[in-house]
């Protein structure tokens, strides 16, 4: 009798045991993603798999309108292709319960989506059977939250429009962080893309940024707002800092006045533009050849690029060049044309 008593005993704990067992199971999840509105697949979405409730309802809880959704803590994570699929090929979960036998199970499993243009949907919820074989489908339709607008960006100077490359500055929220982008402007406009909201206007500002960027033969005279929404271009105001005469340089036409030229040799050119000055000690030989970048005619050219300010309203800096030996100066000074191909001063000189 006591044998008997003990035999049952010990198949009731092990019938227990066997009833509370839990089996681990896995499965496979596939999917894609694709714009409500046109039907397209969206490539970049990120994709979190959660098989349990309330870590999926956390993550949800937790995001902020505005802010990048991400979950480290998740265990399954995927992005969707250039055709919009996504796939998870073993999701894993242990059940006590076995709906197709002892090899057989189904899982529950709940999903985030999140891309910057379209933001984010949750989807309760998505059943799986376990077995490699089993993968469960699905297709997700996703309404987009911001688009892509385009704003022209030219610049002027006395509002003519300059053919110049203009590198410059910009700046403007695109709906999750602050942006702040160099670009460059070919032959004075460019076009940017930049993000808004869809449908309405947010308030989003674009600036175009002056200062600490080098804008090459200009500087951008000051900040510039305007609104993305409403605004398809934005017109840009410059001041010339720089005049580049080009690879032919600045010519200083000389005419000497007598036969002998020597009396040059050593004479000191400075030509100036606005504040810039370039200086060349002229090398004449007393036989009376011209060296030192001069030619037969007495032309000297110094190339290069001047800095200064232009005479208000006009396209000509003002330009002079001086030739000093000794307590003698000589001034020459025009305006040099920045639209000629061969900008130049002349004088005469008589230096004894």
């Amino acid at each position: 009798m006591k044998n008997k008593r003990l035999y049952i005993a010990l198949l009731t704990v092990l019938l227990l045991a066997l009833s509370g067992c839990t089996n681990v199971y896995h499965g496979g999840l596939t999917g894609s993603v694709v714009d409500s509105s046109t039907g397209n697949p969206i490539a970049g979405v990120n994709v979190y798999a959660y098989t349990s409730k309330g870590a999926y309802d956390r993550a949800l809880d937790s995001y902020k309108e505005g802010s990048v959704f991400s979950d480290s803590s998740c265990s399954y994570r995927a992005t969707t292709s250039s055709s919009g699929a996504f796939a998870f090929s073993r999701i894993m979960w242990k059940s006590s319960k076995s709906e197709f036998g002892k090899d057989g199970s189904i899982e529950d499993v709940y999903l985030i989506f999140f891309s910057e243009d379209y933001g984010i949907k949750g989807y309760d919820r998505v059943s799986i059977v376990s077995g490699t074989s089993n993968q469960s489908s699905l297709t997700l339709k996703l309404d987009r939250k911001y688009e892509w607008k385009s704003v022209v960006v030219s610049f002027k100077e006395d509002n003519k429009s300059v053919s110049s490359p203009i590198e410059y500055r910009y700046s403007y929220n695109d709906g999750y962080r602050d942006v702040e982008e160099t670009s460059i402007a070919e032959r004075g406009s460019d076009n940017l893309l930049l993000r808004v909201k869809k449908g309405k206007s947010d308030g989003s500002k674009l600036t175009i940024r002056s200062g600490s960027v080098d804008y090459g033969n200009f500087t951008i005279e000051s900040d510039k707002t305007c609104d993305i929404a409403s605004d398809n271009s934005i017109e840009m105001a410059l001041e010339r800092k720089n005049y580049n005469f080009g690879p032919d340089g600045l010519s200083v036409r000389i005419y000497y006045s007598g036969g002998d030229i020597s009396p040059l040799h050593g004479a000191i050119l400075k030509v100036s533009v606005g504040g810039e000055i370039a200086t060349e000690i002229l090398s004449i030989p007393s036989g009376g050849t011209i060296d030192s970048g001069a030619t037969e005619s007495g032309e000297i050219v110094v190339a290069g690029l001047f800095r200064g300010k232009k005479n208000k309203g006009t396209n000509k800096p003002e330009v002079q060049a001086t030739i000093s030996k000794g307590s003698t100066d000589i001034v020459f000074s025009c305006n040099a044309d920045l639209d000629s191909s061969s900008p130049s001063i002349i004088g005469s000189v008589a230096l004894q």
